[in-house]
């Protein structure tokens, strides 16, 4: 969140970001207006367990199978796993 007040979502479109991406990111905006901020750092708890709660919200949805193994792939490096 910038000092206006507003929550910035940055993609790089280079990467033809696919529907998981958007909604992973959009999803990190909602936990933030939920929990609050969390520092930026791999080796923090806290930031791991968000990407593991919208890496199993989002395996909940209709995705491609592409964007399946690409969810599969962040919930396993932040220690979830997915049946």
């Amino acid at each position: 969140m910038e000092n206006d007040g507003k929550i910035y979502v940055q993609i790089d479109d280079l990467r033809n970001a696919g529907k998981a991406t958007w909604l992973e990111e959009f999803a990190h905006a909602l936990q933030f207006l939920k929990y609050g901020n969390v520092e930026l750092s791999v080796d923090d708890a806290e930031r791991d367990e968000r990407e593991k709660e919208v890496a199993e919200c989002l395996l909940s949805r209709k995705l491609s199978v592409k964007e399946i193994a690409e969810t599969e792939l962040a919930l396993k490096r932040y220690g979830g796993n997915h049946e």
